[in-house]
């Protein structure tokens, strides 16, 4: 098989998945041809699809469960914030290492491609929420005193703005500093995605809404900004522009796009 001129494994599975699925859609497309191989045979060539997608994500993703291990992250029933933040860079950087090798792979098929980034993206967004939901306590037991100096610029409340339009209080302060995320202290969300940017050398300035006098008034300001969305937090400014909450910022890590934003916004220099 052509398969088998592929040294990468995952590559291999890639070119396995383009072709079958190609194949299967041009049989199902002509009824002629259709009727010919049957239903049976259809149902086979679906159940490889699925097969050399597991055979992908076992080749490619495997490594990264190896960060989200919870083995050695509680200690006494508490999470050990040097371990979980030491698991996110490890994260960091096996994802940049599988992002550099398989983003220079050519698929010629753009729905193939779209589909499949896809599913990637719902494998690591399922994975990574578990962990992080796993991890949770570390949000609500970390002493105030300590996150200020965790994260890149820690600001408790925002001072005074008070009776100033909420939607652009926002607007001023996330254009005030390259990375500007507004978050809730207890939030296990909001805990990931500081520990994120962390972990990648970026220094990002928080402003912890429960600690705002005026923190309700930009929670609904936020809603307004991101739309339907059921939680305003954690909302990610770069460069004084919109990326969104957790899933935009996981989108965009995962495709490529979070780093040259960074680089751009001054936040990342290397």
């Amino acid at each position: 098989m052509k398969s088998k001129l592929y040294r990468d494994p995952a590559l291999r599975y890639v070119f396995l998945m383009n072709n079958g699925r190609y194949i299967l859609q041009k049989i199902k497309g002509s009824t002629e041809i259709n009727d010919t191989m049957g239903a049976k045979w259809c149902r086979k060539r679906s159940t490889d699809l699925r097969q050399y997608h597991k055979g992908y994500t076992r080749e490619t993703w495997s490594r990264l469960l190896q960060c989200l291990n919870h083995e050695g992250l509680q200690v006494n029933g508490k999470v050990v914030k040097p371990v979980l933040k030491e698991r996110f860079k490890m994260f960091n950087s096996m994802f940049d290492e599988i992002h550099k090798t398989q983003s220079t792979w050519v698929v010629a098929t753009s729905s193939f491609n779209l589909s499949f980034g896809f599913r990637c993206q719902q494998w690591l967004f399922r994975l990574t929420g578990h962990f992080w939901g796993a991890s949770s306590s570390t949000c609500r037991r970390v002493d105030k005193r300590r996150k200020s100096s965790s994260w890149g610029y820690y600001v408790p409340a925002v001072r005074g703005m008070i009776g100033s339009d909420p939607l652009e209080r926002v607007v001023r302060l996330a254009s005030e500093s390259a990375v500007v995320i507004f978050s809730i202290s207890s939030c296990c969300m909001c805990h990931a995605v500081k520990s994120l940017f962390c972990g990648m050398g970026v220094n990002p300035t928080v402003y912890e809404l429960d600690q705002d006098p005026t923190g309700k008034e930009i929670e609904r300001a936020l809603m307004r900004l991101l739309g339907n969305y059921s939680s305003p937090v954690p909302v990610v400014f770069i460069g004084g522009k919109l990326i969104g909450a957790m899933d935009r910022v996981m989108a965009s890590h995962i495709n490529g796009t979070l780093v040259p934003l960074l680089k751009e916004a001054g936040a990342l220099w290397l």
